[in-house]
C-alpha cells in the first residue's frame, strides 16, 4: 500500500457514532470528526471503521471525545441495477487513540496526588497544554 494512501488526523468526534452489522461477517461504524486545525466554514470529516476497529470505537468513544486517528483512503466503484457506474471515496480508520489536552503538568498532578511539592527523578514533567496520548 502506498504511503500516499495513508494519513493521520487529530480532532473531536462531533457526531453520534453509528454502529451497524449488515451481515454476520461485517461491522460498520461511521462518525464525523472536526480536525483541531479546522478553519471557519470547514466541515467535519466523515470516517468509516470496519469490524474490530469499528467495534472498539462504538464501545469506547463518544461524541465530544478528542482522538488521534490513523487512516487509509479507499476508492470503490460498482454498477447499480440500471447499469450506471457509481464510485465513492472513503476514509477508513485503521487505528484510534484518545487525546487528552493537559491543563496542568503531569508533575503537578503527581504532586497533588502524592501530597509532596517535588516530583521524583523518574516522574515526567510536562509543560501546560502538552498533548497526552492514551491508547486503548
Amino acid at each position: 500500500m502506498s504511503s500516499a494512501n495513508n494519513g493521520n488526523l487529530i480532532g473531536t468526534i462531533v457526531s453520534e457514532i453509528n454502529y451497524r452489522q449488515p451481515n454476520d461477517q461485517l461491522n460498520v461504524t461511521q462518525f464525523r470528526v472536526a480536525p483541531v486545525d479546522a478553519r471557519d466554514g470547514d466541515s467535519a470529516i466523515p470516517l468509516t471503521a470496519y469490524n474490530g476497529v469499528g467495534k472498539n470505537i462504538a464501545d469506547k468513544y463518544n461524541q465530544g471525545d478528542t482522538v488521534g486517528i490513523t487512516y487509509r483512503l479507499r476508492y470503490t466503484t460498482w454498477q447499480d441495477k440500471e447499469g450506471k457506474y457509481l464510485s465513492r471515496m472513503e476514509i477508513v480508520v485503521t487505528s484510534i487513540t484518545t487525546i487528552r489536552l493537559g491543563k496542568i503538568s503531569t508533575a503537578k498532578r503527581v504532586e497533588e496526588t502524592a501530597g509532596t511539592n517535588k516530583p521524583t527523578d523518574n516522574q515526567l514533567s510536562l509543560q501546560e497544554d502538552d498533548l497526552l496520548l492514551a491508547s486503548i
